[in-house]
């Protein structure tokens, strides 16, 4: 009976994830990064071979050698996907089904979490069917990113050291530092989360029982992986500093102007993804009941004495706040798939708050489960309107099938990555937001979706003379083909 809550919210959680990769539109963040495993497989390096080495993202990140080297994102992913494609092929649905396997075993992990913290398995039970249930949670799952694998292994980090810690701290110390390690080289934020999480239990739990040969313990991972890193590096380095540089730079502004980055934090990554953004239907601001659940539970259990006094929640509570803190300041990317590192933390402490009001609180029972009943409701509905709008069909296919008819594999185009699920891995897919105008190239067809053209349109701010080079090469060499569900093909004229 005690398990009864977990189990369903794996089974959501799958039903959910499943249904999500099915159906959502894939985006050029997936192919991106499914490239380089799968050139590592087939042509012994890890290049992005879809994007124009002598381009730039929308953000200015400069790709030089990127069709060799994969330099902007840590290197774990790549090696993990490579893996992966041996054992089951390359396809959009195996870049996903990759990632929800990383998320069925983050939640196994956040189960240990709460059960090691609060003694309780209801309370475990309760965080699992949370994050079972949670919108964010359930497409960073059905995403082909790197963020659901790093994720999971920061959280793996924590459950492995508090299970594993009573019986033998150098051994928990070594594992949980080296799961954070590799979460850390699958993506920084994960690397954070991870080594904030094992720093904090191991304070509060051992301080007095940590000796020096711990903390050797816990730093070995590290040389070993930069070491085995540095050495990919040196294959190119100017292309390193060029990739990675620019990926980096100017994500630590908020350190500057505090109080600025922090009103930047609760209106763009947290407000406008909870229904309040200027394009969001009036309906969509029922979510902020979400963002509201988070707000008491956090509030309530920092200001409730006895809930404090648990040392565990005490110290949960502490790791929510100070990794707030840290996407504040550290973090001024403020992208919808970060939000996959802080929300869980936000569902595992309502979750901890529910249960603790539960037990303390008998006579508000009913609006407890009531409230548990609508914050769960409105996740639901989030997943079940992503889904129902089912982009991967209504819009995907269509393009796909008219360019399968139009086109063949030695067809010149320049279109965004993720077209290459639909089309196979062609050589002759560009995905160059400059359009050719700084390579020289040229295509025969042109492929442009809505998230394609906002960041041409950003060209129009940032780089005038090269937006001004793609408008009239639009204008005067191309004419439309296609147009429909946020696609538009063009052609290049005789």
């Amino acid at each position: 009976m005690r398990l009864i809550g977990a189990g369903l919210g794996v089974a959501v959680y799958l039903i959910l994830t499943v249904s999500t990769a099915l159906t959502k539109i894939p985006w050029c963040d997936e192919a991106w990064y499914a490239s380089p495993g799968w050139n590592l497989i087939t042509k012994g390096t890890m290049g992005t071979s879809t994007l124009e080495p002598s381009s730039t993202t929308w953000k200015s990140v400069g790709l030089t050698g990127i069709d060799r080297h994969t330099y902007w994102a840590m290197p774990l992913h790549f090696l993990a996907t490579a893996a992966w494609y041996k054992a089951f092929g390359f396809s959009l649905l195996s870049v996903r089904a990759l990632s929800i396997a990383w998320g069925l075993i983050a939640l196994l992990c956040w189960f240990v979490i709460v059960r090691e913290v609060s003694g309780e398995w209801a309370a475990a039970s309760l965080a699992v069917f949370l994050l079972g249930c949670d919108s964010y949670y359930v497409n960073a799952a059905a995403d082909g990113r790197m963020d659901m694998m790093a994720f999971c292994l920061a959280s793996a980090a924590v459950a492995v050291y508090l299970a594993a810690r009573t019986r033998n701290l150098g051994t928990a110390v070594l594992a949980g530092s080296t799961l954070a390690t590799l979460a850390l080289f699958t993506h920084p934020n994960g690397g954070v989360l991870g080594f904030l999480g094992l720093t904090a239990f191991a304070l509060v739990y051992d301080r007095g029982r940590i000796k020096f040969r711990h903390i050797l313990a816990a730093g070995a991972p590290l040389p070993i992986a930069f070491g085995a890193w540095f050495l990919y590096i040196r294959q190119a380095p100017y292309d390193f500093q060029v990739q990675f540089g620019g990926a980096a730079a100017g994500r630590w502004t908020g350190l500057a102007h505090p109080w600025a980055a922090l009103a930047l934090e609760i209106r763009q990554r947290y407000l406008e993804h909870f229904g309040f953004a200027w394009w969001a239907r009036p309906s969509a601001r029922l979510f902020g009941l979400i963002l509201l659940a988070y707000v008491v539970a956090v509030a309530g259990g920092l200001l409730e004495k006895q809930f404090r006094a648990r040392r565990g929640y005490a110290t949960l509570a502490a790791i929510t706040v100070l990794y707030f803190l840290y996407f504040t300041l550290f973090e001024s990317y403020k992208i919808e798939s970060y939000l996959l590192y802080s929300v869980p933390l936000f569902t595992v402490m309502l979750a901890l708050w529910v249960h603790w009001c539960w037990s303390h609180h008998p006579s508000y029972r009913w609006l407890l489960f009531g409230s548990v009943c609508l914050f769960a409701g409105l996740q639901l509905a989030r997943d079940a309107r992503l889904i129902q709008l089912d982009h991967f069909h209504k819009s995907y296919l269509p393009v796909i099938s008219f360019l399968k008819e139009r086109t063949s594999p030695s067809t010149s185009m320049f279109g965004s990555a993720e077209l290459t699920f639909g089309l196979g891995l062609r050589d002759h897919l560009i995905d160059d937001i400059w359009l050719g105008c700084r390579s020289g190239k040229t295509a025969e067809i042109i492929v442009i979706d809505e998230k394609t053209q906002d960041r041409i349109e950003h060209l129009a701010r940032t780089t005038p003379d090269v937006f001004a080079c793609e408008t009239n090469m639009l204008r005067n060499r191309y004419r439309i083909l296609y147009d429909q569900s946020g696609y538009k093909v063009w052609e290049r004229t005789p």
